[in-house]
């Protein structure tokens, strides 16, 4: 918990440019090589970010655009209620896991 809370004055801005949230969304993945990915939506725009030494692999590319039109579908349906839920946590801090890492 303590690397979200650090690290989450890290993450750019929704009132940045593109290419700063990219940026800031690669060096924050460069940094934590185990994160995957890492994301950010706002109700105008979904910026989703894979490890850069991946990006060559077509199936990363693959799964980079299946999450990035999977979760700008699920948020733009539900952001609302996960943000008003998000600001009655003590840790203003969601976690998701994959349906196949559930089983």
């Amino acid at each position: 918990m303590r690397w979200l809370t650090t690290r989450g004055k890290s993450y750019p801005s929704p009132d940045s440019d593109a290419a700063e949230k990219e940026e800031k969304l690669d060096l924050i993945l460069t940094k934590n090589p185990w994160l995957a990915h890492i994301f950010l939506f706002d109700e105008n725009d979904a910026v989703v970010r894979s490890q850069p030494g991946t990006l060559s692999d077509k199936i990363i590319r693959d799964e980079n655009e299946r999450i990035l039109e999977g979760y700008h579908t699920w948020f733009t349906h539900e952001a609302k209620s996960m943000v008003e839920n998000l600001h009655k946590k003590p840790q203003q801090i969601l976690f998701f896991k994959h349906a196949d890492e559930a089983r």
